[in-house]
């Protein structure tokens, strides 16, 4: 494939990698100090240009700091070497402020230059944090909690910003599920619990809990994201918080002036590493192999007993006069092509201390490796504070979104037709069948404008309406309505000359859905020091939800014209199914939280929730969801206070209770179903029950403990946490199978228990920090365990779903491939109805007899572990940034091995084949008699173990003097390389083991459809601000 422009800058991402891999954390002791130096007096009153450096305490400069004149929304920030120019008067106070470190309030007192150094918050401790209807300081929270800076989270510029928290989050597992333009990746905190239902974490944005996923937030908009891991932190959003909370806030206005940003990439992508497939000799060789095959089979004699058939013998006539006129098509070539990536994104910040706003606009655009599949997103963002009152502000956080996506995956097509096929005709039209194969065409003919649509238009808008009243200095009240809507059309066609419906009808399918949803809390919030040892945060919630889903399906065959694609569907010939559908469900919550601190030493949380759901029949609506933690900042103790290796030691435990109500609103109502049959010589309908009532189904329970310790030592040089957790959850959703009799195949039922257990580790360096060198490293490690305990009878497995006490959730169970029979095993394979050539299964047991009684489990799907690393080199107005991920002791299922069929008609992987030439061990012998090769499940379990480099960035930020020259705030450049890198231990070329194993659809292993490898990018950048 003709994809040079990437392959020329593979050398250098290589070497961007050697250079990342000499990071080896070391440590540098800082000396803290702090002082200001102002100099030359102008005088009070006097309106004048006072300029200055802001540094941190060693004298390093601080880019971006912010320098507002106070009661005034006169500001500005510094620029890379952390110099700022400001008019104020001589008489006025200069705020300055930056993260991480202690603002500080200095009176110009008529100088014109004013200078500044600015301590660090120890560990940044003071630093606020979102928990959830409210923030804490870092160092007084209990909980197991990760934060993550907008910052941090926008370096790997991600079409989706939960792809860029993979590595970054002990504990939180971020898998890739497909490499379609505007995807989602599944996520997973502290592994799974529930073994029917969804394992997904609830995410709020600014408050409000999400229906649906986030592809169409923008990154850029994203100020911190929270992770919130245990039951003592999560409990807080009770029966939503099972799987753990990720919070996520965006950005605000801040008081100084309007401040203008701009911020856009343009990038191409390729798939780093295809499959190999046979070329046109290779397939010729293979059909001549399986047609000698079927006919040794067929006369029963001893494989490698007839001699090869010729091309002649084994090639219809028009695949002989194709690969005479010498065809080799390169389908790779033709069916892939370099996808691109641009973004722009222009917003403006400001404002007084009376209104305060923060807006910007988005536009994404994403082209696939594949020509039909893309992706555009609008998005518009408001955060708008206003106080009105020295008591009473209100505000709107709110976005409307527009999105539109065409997906399409050509692998199957790319790796399953012939190499013989001509791809185009004489008029650069792609062929139908021009080897009359008959059930597979062309699949190029999908890309012939109008044969082939899969479009999905989404609308959607979001938003968080506030106000809050002081009612007393300890007391405040704040009043949140969220309205959410959206719709959802998906649009679907197929032409009759498509490679999908081979001359058939077209086809024209709408789905369409409409969520609505909203929600409105009521907070009190309660906070006092008394006698400056003793302080008390209170915070009482009552809220109410109600969420609406529509739904409208409509399939149909034989429009009256292509051309209408799927705009005019009665105008079809046949109606081929028809469906709606509504749900409406409503929670009830009423929430409280106490947190109490003595003199900063001791720290207690309690927190309890009481939600009600109307998905669940009277006597088991309601649920109670307590939590307590408690912290101890050893560090304050008296008998630490000499000391001065810790700069932060804090003892953490919790223990808690979470909820879950997976069930679909009607589920404890049974359901009926509609059938046909006839009365007599006429048709006639009827209704059947369908599904069997259950009043008797309650929440799952989920139950956690956690015990954790935070630690900095050297100055906050090197910083971390270690936890431990252990949680089971109880009262499993499970389909219970009842006697035929019944009428019934299985009934829903509360049955079973799991358990979760793991190790978290977090380590983050300065490892150098000097006025023109800093270098931090980021490390983190998390093990997961879990177990099924009980079952539907407590003491059996049910081998039919794969699940078994005592292993995990997640897990493969098959029988074992042990080889391929070979020439002198004739006689033994022929005892257990095989053949030489065949696959040959091991006898577990022992008992001479190959059957289901020799499976066993073969690995689990889910990571024994997983890690990241982000290191950080900052050199004057140099970065570069390297991050990577891992994980570790997990099986998979390839697509592309599940798939094979070596018979001699498709086309099919370069695969070491066994001839009686070549006794392989690895593959089977090919058949033309037998479509896939028997036991072939067995070939597509691969260790899933994988080291992927996320991200490679290289950035320069530019000399203000530069910057100024050209009318800007702020200039910076940057080239990413995303996923420049993957390390696997699969012998398989091309094979992705995150896109390639299977994925949890209702309990159920289903092989993902999307299995191309995660494409290579590299993105071209600038940020600018004014």
């Amino acid at each position: 494939m003709k994809r040079m422009l990437i392959k020329k800058l593979i050398p250098k991402a290589r070497s961007f990698l050697l250079f990342g891999a000499l990071c080896v954390m070391g440590v540098v002791s800082v000396n803290a100090s702090a002082k200001l130096d102002d100099t030359v007096n102008l005088g009070d009153g006097i309106q004048s240009t006072v300029t200055g450096v802001v540094t941190d305490e060693n004298g390093v400069p601080l880019p971006g700091a912010s320098v507002v004149e106070k009661g005034t929304t006169n500001g500005t920030v510094t620029d890379f070497d952390g110099n700022y120019s400001i008019e104020a008067a001589g008489d006025a106070t200069l705020i300055f402020s930056y993260i991480g470190y202690k603002a500080i309030e200095v009176a110009v007192d008529g100088q014109a230059t004013v200078n500044a150094s600015l301590e660090t918050d120890a560990s940044q401790l003071d630093e606020v944090i979102v928990v959830g209807y409210g923030t804490q300081r870092k160092k007084d929270i209990t909980g197991a909690i990760t934060s993550v800076s907008g910052d941090d989270l926008n370096i790997t510029r991600e079409s989706n910003a939960l792809n860029a928290l993979a590595g970054k989050v002990a504990g939180l597992d971020v898998g890739i599920s497909s490499t379609a333009p505007g995807s989602s990746p599944n996520l997973l905190i502290r592994g799974r619990s529930s073994l029917n239902f969804s394992n997904e974490p609830l995410i709020v944005l600014d408050g409000i809990p999400l229906e649906g996923n986030l592809s169409d937030i923008n990154s850029a908009d994203i100020a911190s994201v929270q992770v919130l891991k245990d039951a003592s932190s999560a409990a807080i959003y009770g029966a939503r918080g099972a799987n753990g909370v990720i919070l996520i806030t965006t950005k605000r206005g801040k008081v100084g002036k309007a401040r203008f940003t701009y911020d856009t990439y343009y990038g191409f992508s390729e798939v780093a590493e295809t499959y190999d497939v046979w070329d046109a000799d290779q397939y010729v060789n293979n059909r001549r192999e399986a047609n000698r095959s079927a006919d040794e089979q067929a006369d029963g004699v001893t494989p490698g007993t007839y001699t090869l058939p010729s091309a002649a013998d084994v090639l219809e006539p028009l695949q002989l006069a194709a690969y005479n006129a010498g065809i080799n098509t390169d389908f790779f070539d033709l069916g892939l092509h370099n996808g691109k990536q641009v973004s722009h994104q222009l917003g403006v910040s400001g404002g007084s201390e009376k209104v305060r706003y923060a807006l910007s606009l988005s536009y994404f655009e994403q082209e696939g490796v594949y020509k039909l599949a893309d992706y555009k997103r609008y998005t518009f963002r408001s955060n708008i504070d206003v106080n009105a009152t020295d008591k009473l502000k209100f505000g709107l956080s709110q976005q409307i979104n527009f999105s539109k996506r065409n997906s399409y995956d050509a692998l199957g097509g790319i790796m399953r037709n012939s190499p013989l096929v001509t791809p185009y005709d004489e008029n650069g039209v792609a062929t139908l069948d021009p080897i009359s194969d008959g059930l597979r065409w062309n699949f190029l003919s999908n890309e012939t404008p109008g044969n082939y649509v899969d479009e999905r238009v989404n609308y959607r808008y979001l938003a968080n309406i506030f106000a809050s009243y002081q009612i007393l200095d300890e007391l405040k009240f704040t009043l949140n309505l969220q309205p959410q809507f959206e719709s959802i059309a998906d649009n679907d066609y197929r032409a009759s000359q498509s490679a999908n419906r081979t001359g058939a009808l077209s086809q024209a399918n709408k789905d369409k859905r409409e969520n609505t949803a909203y929600t409105i809390e009521n907070i009190l919030n309660y906070s006092k020091v008394f006698k400056d040892d003793h302080s008390l945060d209170a915070t009482f919630l009552y809220s109410f939800q109600e969420t609406k889903r529509d739904f409208l399906r409509l399939r149909t065959s034989g429009p009256a014209s292509d051309s209408q694609l799927f705009n005019n569907l009665s105008d079809a010939s046949q109606v081929d199914s028809r469906d709606s559908s509504l749900e409406t469900e409503g929670w009830t919550s009423y929430m409280g939280r106490f947190n109490y601190g003595y003199k900063s030493k001791y720290l207690l949380t309690l927190t309890g929730r009481y939600d009600g759901s109307s998905k669940l029949s009277e006597g088991n609506k309601w649920g109670f969801f307590p939590s307590a933690s408690f912290a101890w900042r050893i560090l304050e103790e008296d008998f630490l206070s000499d000391q001065t290796v810790f700069s932060d030691l804090k003892l953490r435990t919790g223990y808690g209770q979470v909820g879950r109500n997976p069930i679909s609103p009607y589920a404890t109502l049974g359901g009926i179903e509609r059938f046909e049959g006839s009365f007599g010589s006429n048709p006639a309908f009827g209704f059947q029950p369908e599904d069997i009532a259950n009043p008797d189904l309650k929440w799952e329970t989920t139950t956690t403990f956690d015990i954790g310790i935070d630690f900095a030592f050297a100055n906050n040089r090197i910083s971390g946490a270690i936890d431990y957790y252990t949680g089971n959850t109880n009262d499993l959703l499970l389909n219970r199978v009842l006697p035929a009799t019944s009428g019934f195949e299985s009934i829903l039922q509360n049955v079973g228990e799991t358990k979760n257990s793991g190790f978290e580790v977090v380590l983050s360096t300065v490892n150098i920090n000097t006025e023109d060198f800093k270098w931090t490293t980021n490390f983190n490690f998390s093990t997961n365990k879990s177990e099924i305990v009980s079952l539907l009878d407590s003491t059996s497995d049910d081998i039919g779903n794969g699940w078994f006490i005592g292993e995990s959730l997640s897990v493969d169970y098959d029988r074992v491939f042990d080889g391929i029979w070979q020439l002198e095993e004739e006689a033994l394979a022929d005892s257990f109805g095989r053949r030489p050539g065949d696959i040959k299964l091991k006898d577990v047991n022992g008992d001479g007899v190959l059957n289901d009684d020799d499976r066993q489990i073969i690995g689990q799907r889910d990571p024994k572990w997983i890690g990241g690393l982000t290191s950080k080199i900052e050199y004057k107005g140099l970065d570069f940034t390297v991050a990577l991920y891992t994980r570790q002791g997990n099986i998979t299922r390839s697509r592309a091995l599940s798939d094979i069929s070596i018979f001699g008609r498709y086309n099919d992987l370069d695969l070491d084949y066994w001839t009686p030439e070549n006794p392989s061990n690895t593959f089977p012998r090919a058949n033309a008699d037998r479509e896939r090769p028997l036991d072939r499940n067995v070939l597509s379990y691969v260790d899933g173990s994988f080291v992927r480099i996320r991200n490679i960035t290289l950035g320069y930020n530019f000399d203000a003097k530069v910057a100024e020259y050209l009318g800007l705030e702020k200039f910076r450049l940057y080239a990413t390389a995303q996923n420049p890198f993957l390390f696997t231990s699969a012998d398989l070329k091309g094979y992705d083991p995150e896109t390639g194993r299977g994925n949890l659809d209702d309990g159920i292993l289903n092989l993902s459809n999307d299995y191309t490898a995660t494409p290579r990018t590299i993105l071209f950048g600038l940020n600018v601000s004014f």
